[in-house]
């Protein structure tokens, strides 16, 4: 088994033909690769649906399994993995046809860790949003030399793991918390030694009204913040146990990436001042607020130096935020 691809189900119907489809329609032989769509106790039709499509697919296997997220249907995915690569596909996004087989030849020729590649970002009229891409140009680097030059995005669907460094390292996802994508790639690419980038323009993301960064909902807003802090905690102790300066450099970016992150949520969620003084308080008593390291996103990187610098005229800006034409 040369690929294992990953989707987890959940309320999904109006997506998961779309997204089994484009797998199916790909250009891979059936013996090569294996498609484990995860139950995560879908309400809805979603698995009715992906019965009825994978009929007679003998590669492709439903592990039914109480509602953990989607980080935890994704575990149960790699857990139960038999291909010599991993890849991860949300259920209400798709893959562009005859992509798979160029880019697991060059995970194999190339003994890749990971391998990364574009996204197009797809609006509900289906119309193209956006585009990352980027490329190494056929070289292969390091984790941390790669963080370096190359950029891609911090999720974890855009990319293919090698199964074995996937499973020697653990790099297993944290559950119940948003984020897990960027943590789980920030010890990926710690100690990845043979990454590469393709321009290809593979995945295609669907910009969902109900994803977590257009939700209107206060609790799940203020969890994205709570879950930032538990991520940054993670990082730093990554960061004190680290010798290798080239590395701690690298973890102190992500570190200071997600403080800046806490704070422009807050200012963007109308927080008080005073929440965020509480807020620089609580990272300071615990060594975590980390804002020295310079950050490679230029508009959160003036943030950093600024405004988090100089915390006072955070207030200032909240309050011009506030204000409403007349």
């Amino acid at each position: 088994m040369r690929l294992s691809i990953i989707i987890p189900v959940y309320n999904v119907e109006k997506y998961i033909l779309m997204c089994l489809r484009s797998v199916l329609e790909n250009n891979l032989r059936e013996e090569d690769f294996e498609i484990i769509v995860v139950d995560d106790e879908s309400p809805d039709g979603s698995i009715a649906i992906v019965r009825e499509v994978t009929a007679g697919f003998p590669n492709i296997r439903i592990i039914s399994q109480q509602n953990t997220g989607i980080s935890g249907a994704r575990n149960s995915g790699i857990r139960n993995a038999q291909g010599r690569f991993i890849m991860f596909i949300d259920s209400d996004d798709w893959i562009k046809p005859d992509s798979l087989l160029n880019m697991l030849r060059l995970c194999e020729d190339s003994d890749l860790d990971i391998l990364e590649f574009g996204i197009e970002k797809r609006n509900n009229d289906g119309s193209v949003g956006g585009t990352f891409s980027a490329s190494t140009n056929g070289n292969v680097l390091n984790g941390t030399d790669y963080y370096k030059q190359i950029r891609y995005v911090n999720s974890v669907f855009n990319k293919i793991y090698r199964r074995e460094f996937v499973e020697t390292l653990q790099l297993f996802f944290a559950e119940k918390i948003y984020v897990e994508d960027f943590e789980l790639n920030t010890r990926a690419f710690l100690v990845a030694k043979r990454v590469m980038a393709i321009p290809d323009l593979v995945y295609q993301y669907r910009q969902s009204d109900n994803s977590i960064t257009r939700t209107t909902d206060t609790g799940k807003k203020k969890k994205m913040i709570d879950d930032h802090v538990v991520v940054l905690q993670k990082t730093d102790a990554l960061y004190r146990e680290e010798t290798d300066s080239e590395k701690k450099a690298f973890l102190g970016e992500r570190m200071s990436f997600l403080v800046v992150s806490i704070f422009y949520l807050m200012l963007k969620n109308q927080y008080s001042f005073d929440d965020m003084k509480e807020m620089r308080k609580e990272l300071t008593r615990q060594g975590i607020y980390h804002i020295d390291f310079p950050v490679h996103q230029k508009n959160k990187n003036v943030f950093r130096k600024i405004l988090l610098k100089n915390f006072t005229l955070l207030s200032l800006l909240r309050n011009l935020s506030r204000k409403r034409p007349t």
